[in-house]
């Protein structure tokens, strides 16, 4: 795959205030030694919603986001379709929403999904509009983000019930966002992986990012896409823990540069961290193959709570976790053969 990135614009320099870091951080380091003969992680599939020959009810076109609401519904955003898809904690179908379009309700390029404490149903993606629907998926209203950075890669919401985006914005070089309920940008936090370097705008704007989870007692953890790293927050954004994790699977994008442009190609990327009901937490990277593009693989590592490693466990495929229940059950966009969702069932031994 390659990508053509132009540098995103800020729309808000001076009206969002931009967190310093703090020089109080713990750093907790993880070897490959620390998960020999330790805990087992296992994954057990007890759910599949898709099939690869149907109506757009049971096909998908690309499985971009998924999430849970408080009565176990699971909703589908699908990019290749356009829309969003409601099945019940069984996977049954129960009705779809949204389309293809700038207007009210619609869709550019949908990606993130996030549902508030009321069910209601965030989605975003592409452009600097966010999209709320309630559970039965009625338009309720769109509104704009006050930072027009490039593609939203997660969205959600922290204790207090403040909007959260994760994007990496260019001027700023910050990747994480809190809004109010009146959708203002409060604060801005979390570097980028570049900031304070000479990497090149086009470069670092595609491999910027990552993605966040909000633990039990408030504090953010976000997994950044590249190097390996999980950085752990304040609930007021103050940097507190980096947790390292030794490796010999990551490596970053490859870049080539023609004139004045450049392409990318995916180097392996960490891409999603979920918290289980004991307060331990996976980190979940995709490994490409450049050679066989079906023979990605996704390493789920998991971390205690104070951010020692545990176990690691492999997937081969295109698989990519996107939420966790109250059950402590993971939802994959499973790419493998054709688009579907698959939930498995965690083990810890």
């Amino acid at each position: 795959m390659r990508y053509l990135l132009a540098a995103a614009l800020s729309l808000c320099l001076l009206t969002v205030p931009i967190l310093a870091l703090s020089t109080d951080v713990k750093i907790t380091n993880n070897s490959e030694n620390d998960i020999r003969n330790a805990t087992t992680l296992a994954l057990s599939e007890d759910l599949t919603i898709g099939v690869e020959d149907g109506d757009e009810d049971e096909t998908f076109g690309r499985v971009s986001g998924i999430a849970t609401d408080s009565h176990g519904n699971i909703f589908v955003v699908d990019s290749g379709y356009i829309r969003v898809k409601k099945y019940d904690p069984n996977g049954g179908f129960l009705l779809s929403f949204g389309r293809k379009g700038e207007g009210p309700g619609e869709f550019a390029r949908p990606g993130a999904i996030a549902i508030d404490a009321n069910d209601n149903v965030y989605v975003a993606g592409s452009g600097s509009r966010v999209s709320v629907f309630g559970p039965d998926g009625t338009h309720i209203e769109d509104f704009r983000r006050e930072i027009a950075y490039s593609y939203v890669q997660g969205i959600g919401f922290d204790r207090d019930g403040n909007f959260l985006v994760c994007s990496f914005d260019l001027p700023t070089r910050k990747v994480l966002h809190k809004f109010d309920a009146d959708h203002k940008c409060q604060l801005s936090f979390c570097d980028s992986y570049a900031a304070g370097t000479d990497v090149p705008p086009d470069e670092e704007t595609f491999q910027a990012g990552g993605a966040f989870a909000v633990a039990s007692d408030g504090a953010i953890y976000f997994t950044q896409r590249y190097p390996y790293e999980i950085r752990r927050f304040a609930p007021d954004g103050t940097l507190t823990e980096k947790i390292l994790r030794e490796n010999d699977f990551m490596f970053p994008a490859k870049i080539e540069r023609k004139g004045d442009g450049a392409s990318f190609r995916m180097g392996a990327s960490c891409y999603q961290i979920l918290f289980l009901q004991d307060g331990t937490f996976l980190n979940f990277a995709y490994i490409p193959n450049l050679d066989d593009y079906e023979a990605a693989e996704t390493v789920i590592d998991l971390f205690d709570a104070e951010g020692s490693l545990l176990a690691s466990h492999r997937l081969t495929g295109l698989m990519f976790a996107h939420t966790i229940d109250d059950q402590g059950r993971v939802y994959f966009a499973d790419r493998r053969e054709f688009p579907r969702v698959v939930r498995y069932r965690i083990d810890v031994r």
